[in-house]
C-alpha cells in the first residue's frame, strides 16, 4: 500500500533515460506559467521539499522555515551547502568572455557589516571583506582599506621588470616600488 497520498513508482527498467513524472505548463502569457507549487510546513522541523536518491540518500532539503540545505538535513542559514569531500564544494562559472561572476550585496558603506568572510574548517577567520570597503587578512576588523595582520606579505611581479606597487595619496603618486628603481615623492623620516 502507498506510504503517501500520491505515489508514482517506476520499476527497474520501466523508465530508461526519461523522467518518471513530467509537469508541463505551456501557457504563453508571461507571468501566467507556473510549474510546481509546494505548500507545506511552517518551522524548522517541517520538510517542505526533499530530493533523495533511490536509496534514500538525501541531496536537497527545503525546510518549513524556508532554509535550504544541499548536503545537509539541518540548514542553519537561508542557503547551506555542505560536503565532506576533498574537492571544491561549489563552482560559479560564466563561459561568456564578457560575463560576470558573483555579486554579494550586504550592509551599508557606513557600517562594518561582513559582506564576505572566508574561514577554515575550524572557523578560524582568514579574510573578511566589510561593506565599508575594508579588507582584512588575518583580522576580522580591518581599520584601513587593506589590513594584513599576523604574517608576512609578498608582492611578486614574477620574471618581468617594472612597477611592483604604487602608493598614492591625495590623488597623486607618493611612492613606487619597482624592480629597477624605487622612490618616494614625499618626505621620508627614518629613525
Amino acid at each position: 500500500s502507498p506510504s503517501s497520498l500520491f505515489v508514482v513508482n517506476a520499476d527497474d527498467g520501466a523508465m530508461v533515460d526519461t523522467a518518471t513524472v513530467l509537469i508541463r505548463n505551456q501557457e504563453s502569457t508571461p507571468g501566467d506559467n507556473f510549474g510546481l507549487y509546494v505548500q507545506a510546513g511552517s518551522n524548522s522541523s517541517d520538510i517542505s521539499f526533499r530530493v533523495a536518491d533511490k536509496d534514500n540518500n538525501e541531496y536537497l532539503r527545503v525546510r518549513g522555515d524556508g532554509n535550504v540545505g544541499i548536503g545537509t538535513t539541518s540548514p542553519s542559514y537561508p542557503l547551506s551547502l555542505e560536503n565532506s569531500g576533498t574537492g571544491l564544494i561549489s563552482r560559479i562559472y560564466n563561459t561568456n568572455a564578457d560575463g560576470q561572476g558573483l555579486l554579494i550585496r550586504a550592509g551599508a558603506t557606513t557600517s562594518a557589516t561582513r559582506a564576505l568572510q572566508i574561514a577554515s574548517s575550524n572557523d578560524t577567520k582568514i579574510m573578511t571583506v566589510n561593506s565599508n570597503g575594508r579588507v582584512g587578512i588575518g583580522t576580522t576588523n580591518p581599520s584601513t582599506k587593506l589590513y594584513v595582520d599576523a604574517g608576512q606579505s609578498t608582492f611578486n611581479r614574477g620574471n618581468s621588470a617594472g612597477t611592483i606597487a604604487t602608493f598614492r595619496g591625495q590623488n597623486s603618486e607618493k611612492a613606487v616600488i619597482a624592480t629597477a628603481q624605487s622612490y618616494f615623492l614625499s618626505n621620508v623620516g627614518i629613525g
